[in-house]
């Protein structure tokens, strides 16, 4: 990528200076860090997930450690590959091997697989039609729609867990429009609303459980995660059931909070910039691999 964008500015005769490279992960920890010195954590949730966090200089090892000098690393985690070494076998569904069989890496990406909108929706399809398959909705008939491979969006699922208790407006519009059921028993939308808010807890705990490790091993008393992404925007219910899972997982001497960030790309690259130029402080101050 580095090759191709220099060779064509040079084709172009165009003075261009790359100061930093990095991703929308670091851009999200950047912006929020630029004035929240208490931020420490980034988090994407979307189609796909990642994190980064500062690290102890201290805690880097060669080659790496002479960037370091006493100071904090950002370390990209690139957590959507955790558990492609088998490590999350034993929490992995039949149905989330299925959703992995079907995808061009198999094996690959599995802690994201297992969280992230782009895989949720389908999670969701595959546990409605078995549902309906042992008639425990829809009379045992299966809505011809839903038989298609991703047919379910993941923000149909999102429409349907943000249905307040004892109400399904939202769930029976779903059903009704997108899947043209005609007839939906409460016991229906029931079912569906359950499956639903089931897939949304489960990524939340996962997603929970992740962060929760790297505020313990941060060791730091407060800490703010700088978040964006499709859950955090759109789910009226996951931050609520993440910051409770993160809650039971770190001391309770230990606070955080999450902070939603606006255009991350544009506000972490000025950022990032600027602390590379040394035209701001940043606390906490931090050296950038790109």
């Amino acid at each position: 990528m580095y090759a191709d964008f220099y060779n064509k500015h040079s084709t172009l005769c165009l003075k261009v200076k790359i100061s930093a490279v990095f991703n929308d992960t670091v851009g999200v920890l950047a912006a929020c860090a630029a004035k929240d010195p208490e931020c420490g954590i980034g988090l994407i949730v979307s189609a796909g997930t990642n994190c980064c966090y500062f690290e102890r200089g201290s805690r880097i090892q060669k080659p790496f450690a002479k960037f370091a000098c006493g100071q904090e690393l950002v370390i990209n985690t690139e957590w959507g590959g955790f558990g492609d070494s088998g490590t999350l076998q034993q929490f992995m569904t039949k149905y989330d091997k299925e959703i992995d069989a079907a995808t061009l890496t198999p094996g690959k990406q599995i802690f994201e697989k297992m969280v992230a909108t782009l895989y949720i929706g389908e999670l969701a399809r595959l546990l409605i039609v078995e549902a309906a398959s042992k008639k425990l909705l829809f009379n045992g008939e299966i809505p011809e729609k839903l038989t298609h491979m991703n047919s379910f969006a993941s923000q149909f699922l999102f429409d349907i867990d943000r249905d307040p208790p004892h109400i399904y407006v939202s769930t029976e519009v779903v059903l009704r429009e997108r899947f043209k059921l005609n007839l939906i028993r409460r016991s229906d939308a029931v079912g569906v609303r359950y499956i639903c808010r089931a897939v949304v807890t489960r990524s939340a705990n996962l997603l929970g459980a992740a962060c929760a490790c790297l505020i313990n091993r941060m060791g730091r008393r407060r800490v703010t995660i700088a978040v964006d992404g499709a859950f955090f925007r759109f789910s009226s219910t996951f931050p609520a059931i993440l910051v409770e899972t993160i809650t039971q997982l770190i001391p309770y001497t230990y606070t955080f909070k999450l902070k939603l960030v606006d255009d991350a790309t544009g506000k972490g690259g000025a950022a990032i910039i600027a602390a590379c130029k040394k035209a701001i402080p940043m606390q906490p101050r931090f050296t950038i691999l790109g």
